[in-house]
């Protein structure tokens, strides 16, 4: 695992061709979001209350990297490839974030994700996970669990509504019996 973040931390550091760029660069081309463009994140949670997300591009592309607020656009990080689907998780704070694809050296936004124009103009996808509740299992029990089984109905017994009646003709004609 820790082999795969060197390498995804080395892909970052690169522009899309490939081409190491100086420390502290940020590759922007044109058509990305302004650098100034950042995340609105909730100052009152707790730094390592980070939220996993997954980002995900379906709309083509041979390389696709993803470039959000939530590093200030300076990064590009590596998606990976399955199929058709190109994926990356992230873990980030709580928020408002944007984010674009770079795809094939091209900004681009995905149209079926939420999005919204910044203050220059440029289309981004945005997500807020502001209120993310992450889901907690719960070991008490508050009710008694429900007991599962089965009944096998008497066929001697009497009728005491409908589906006794359906249940008793159909074991009947299972048995081959005449009615």
């Amino acid at each position: 695992m820790g082999n795969q973040q060197g390498r995804q931390r080395t892909l970052a550091s690169r522009g899309p061709s490939g081409v190491a760029l100086p420390s502290g660069t940020a590759f922007v081309p044109q058509g990305g979001p302004s650098p100034e463009m950042t995340s609105t994140v909730d100052v009152d949670s707790v730094q390592d209350d980070r939220i996993p997300v997954v980002f995900t591009w379906t709309h083509g592309g041979q390389n696709v990297f993803l470039a959000a607020s939530f590093n200030g656009w300076r990064d590009q990080i590596p998606m990976v490839r399955s199929g058709q689907e190109f994926s990356v998780v992230q873990e980030l704070p709580r928020g408002v974030h944007q984010y674009k694809f770079i795809v094939d050296d091209q900004w681009r936004f995905a149209p079926d994700q939420p999005r919204m124009q910044d203050s220059q103009g440029n289309m981004n996808n945005v997500l807020d996970i502001s209120a993310y509740q992450r889901f907690q299992v719960s070991l008490e029990e508050k009710e008694a669990p429900m007991k599962f089984g089965q009944m096998i109905p008497d066929p001697n017994a009497p009728l005491t509504d409908l589906k006794s009646l359906c249940i008793r003709v159909s074991s009947l004609f299972a048995t081959g019996a005449q009615l």
